[in-house]
C-alpha cells in the first residue's frame, strides 16, 4: 500500500508525518524511512518527512514493493493526479489531505520566510516573503489543491485545528482510515510523544537543526491571526482567501 499524506504548507505535515508513521510500526509494518533506504528510493523520496510527487516516476518504482506487500508512507504538498487516483482505484494507496485556516497559514509562512533570511538558509522562495500580502498571495496559489483533494472519492480530510486540540481522536480516524490496528493505548503513546506543548520547547529559535526540519514548527498556535492581524491586513486576508474561508469552514 502507498499512503500519500498530503497538506496544504504550514499545516503541520511533518507533525502529522511522524506520527502517522509511528503508527505504522506500531502496526506492524516497516519504517518507511528504512523502507525507502532498503528499496533505494532515495532519489525520489526525499528527507526525514519522505516527502515525494505522487506522479509516475515515484508510482513506477513503489510498484515493485508494493506487490510484494509493502506499505509505504510519503508526505507531500502536490495535488492528486490521474496516476495516484488510478493506484487507489485499485486498492493500492491511500490518502490523506491536512489543512489548517488560511490566514493562519500565512502567518506561519512569513514566520518561516523570517527564519530563512536570518540564519541564511538557501530557500529564497520563502526569503522573499516580507509581508502580508506577500504570505496571503503564496497561500492563495495552494488554495485550489484543497478542492481538488476534497472532491477525490475516499480521501481522508483533516484539519489541524483538530489535531492540535484532540490528537487522539484524529490518530483515531487516521488509523480506521488506513485500516490499521492500533490500540488506544499506542494511540494515546504517539500522541504523546508528539505533544506540541513538549516538542515546540525542543527547538532553539536561533538554529536549523534536525529536530526542527523534521516537524518543521515554528508557533503551532490555532487562531493566531484574531490577534496578530491588523484590520487591513484582515481584508488582505479576506481579498484572497475570502471563498476558501467559507468553503473550508472557518467563515466567522
Amino acid at each position: 500500500m502507498l499512503i500519500v499524506s498530503a497538506s496544504l504548507k504550514k499545516s503541520g505535515t511533518g507533525w502529522l508525518y511522524n506520527m502517522l508513521n509511528d503508527l505504522l510500526v506500531a502496526a506492524g509494518h516497516e519504517d518507511s524511512r528504512a523502507l525507502t533506504a532498503r528499496y533505494g528510493l532515495d532519489d525520489v523520496v526525499k528527507g526525514a518527512n519522505c516527502h515525494a510527487h505522487p506522479r509516475w516516476p515515484l508510482i513506477r518504482r513503489v510498484l515493485p514493493l508494493l506487490r510484494r506487500g509493502e506499505t509505504l508512507a510519503v508526505s507531500t504538498h502536490s495535488g492528486p493526479n490521474p496516476e495516484l487516483l488510478a493506484l487507489m482505484a485499485l486498492g493500492l494507496a491511500k490518502a490523506t489531505y491536512l489543512y489548517r485556516d488560511p490566514r493562519d497559514a500565512a502567518l506561519s509562512i512569513l514566520d518561516h520566510g523570517e527564519r530563512v533570511r536570518r540564519v541564511d538558509a538557501d530557500w529564497e522562495e520563502l526569503a522573499s516573503l516580507e509581508g502580508v500580502e506577500d504570505a496571503a498571495r503564496y497561500i492563495a496559489a495552494l488554495l485550489p489543491l484543497y478542492r481538488r483533494w476534497s472532491r477525490v472519492p475516499g480521501v481522508l480530510l483533516l484539519r489541524y485545528e483538530d489535531l492540535l486540540a484532540d490528537t487522539v481522536g484524529q490518530l483515531r480516524r487516521l488509523a480506521r482510515h488506513l485500516g490499521l490496528a492500533v490500540p488506544e493505548p499506542t494511540l494515546a503513546e504517539v500522541a504523546g510523544r508528539y505533544a506540541k506543548s513538549k516538542v515546540a520547547g525542543e527547538y532553539d529559535e536561533t538554529s536549523w537543526g534536525p529536530e526542527w526540519n523534521r516537524l518543521h514548527f515554528n508557533k503551532g498556535v490555532a487562531g493566531r491571526y484574531a490577534e496578530e492581524l491588523s484590520a487591513a491586513e484582515l481584508a488582505v486576508c479576506e481579498r484572497h482567501f475570502g471563498p476558501y474561508l467559507r468553503r473550508m469552514g472557518y467563515a466567522s
